[in-house]
């Protein structure tokens, strides 16, 4: 007597609580393997977001290098550039003076060879006038 409360419609009660446990209790799995997949999932879009933080740090120093390097490349070719600017004003200058001395060598040349047909003639005249006070 003390189990009489053991009838058809407890039964039928307990076997329906047990439905709604088991219910429960899959919809409590799926929920919790729901967040266990949601949470790997972050995880690994945080340790994506990581990785690429990491690699962007990377290439930011990386293109800070290259940038010190392009600088000094182009402080290097601005000195050629001078340099060869100078270069080009000398070899002009030394080109003008070339020149210059040649047309005063062909004014020499020609002074020398008057000169010379000067002497020539002063040798011929002296020769001259020798045989000439001779006689």
């Amino acid at each position: 007597m003390a189990f009489e409360f053991l009838d058809e419609k407890f039964f039928l009660g307990l076997g329906g609580a047990a439905g709604y446990v088991m219910a429960g209790g899959m919809a409590f799995s799926r929920y919790w393997m729901s967040n266990k997949a949601k949470n790997a999932n972050d995880a690994q879009h945080v340790d994506m977001l990581d990785r690429q933080e990491r690699s962007l740090d990377r290439l930011e120093k990386e293109n800070a290098q290259l940038r010190g390097l392009l600088d000094a490349k182009d402080q290097e070719v601005r000195q050629y550039f001078k340099e060869l600017s100078l270069s080009n004003a000398k070899l002009q200058m030394i080109e003008q003076q070339i020149h210059l001395l040649k047309e005063q060598n062909e004014l020499l040349s020609a002074q020398v060879a008057r000169l010379t047909d000067t002497n020539k003639e002063l040798a011929s005249e002296v020769a001259h006038l020798r045989a000439t006070m001779r006689t």
